[in-house]
């Protein structure tokens, strides 16, 4: 029975593209154990259908976890939604597009450091091509300003020069507000006008 069991976790982990450090880490999540050997039959079915509740996509369960990093992944995607680069802004288009970059089944297996890191680089990378967005640190003593970044790709959209530099002297909350708003003007223009 125990090893029908383990068989089918083993399964399940392939169907859902889970590498073997993310099956490790939910079986961890799940029993405290990393490994399938060392866990009793009902902890392997508990394994099992923590797969199954959450692996299904299209379902309301498909949510990127809140663990680190994952609020780092939501403010990429709204700042691609607001430098018009994102067409739809909600969760499920994110997880949707998770699912595309990573292979998972879910977002909501998105829980390692390194898979996250990967989506966030995609993310950058993408946002960087489609948007032109500078992502390095400004020199000492400004530093990693990346809403600053966002700014400035975002007057470049709408041929409003050197407004980027002037965001750098404001706090993160004003310069939300500033992406925001910056952001309806760009999603505003007609989809025909071009980019100056």
């Amino acid at each position: 029975m125990r090893t029908a069991l383990i068989r089918a976790v083993h399964a399940r982990a392939r169907e859902l593209g889970l590498e073997e450090a993310d099956r490790r880490a939910i079986q961890h999540r799940v029993t405290g154990k990393d490994s399938c050997a060392n866990m009793t039959a009902d902890e392997l079915r508990r394994v099992l259908a923590e797969m199954d509740r959450q692996g299904r996509p299209g379902r309301s369960r498909d949510r990127l976890p809140d663990v680190a990093g994952a609020r780092v992944v939501r403010a990429l995607w709204g700042s691609g939604w607001n430098l018009g680069v994102v067409k739809d802004r909600s969760e499920a288009a994110l997880c949707a597009w998770i699912r595309r970059q990573t292979g998972l089944a879910s977002a909501a297996w998105v829980h390692d450091a390194r898979t996250l890191s990967r989506v966030i680089e995609a993310l950058k990378r993408w946002l960087a091509r489609e948007a032109e967005v500078d992502w390095r640190p400004y020199p000492d003593p400004v530093g990693y300003r990346p809403r600053a970044r966002v700014i400035e790709a975002q007057c470049r959209l709408l041929g409003i020069a050197g407004q980027g530099l002037v965001m750098l002297h404001i706090d993160d909350t004003r310069a939300d507000a500033v992406i925001r708003n910056l952001g309806e003007r760009i999603r505003e223009r007609p989809s025909d006008e071009a980019a100056p």
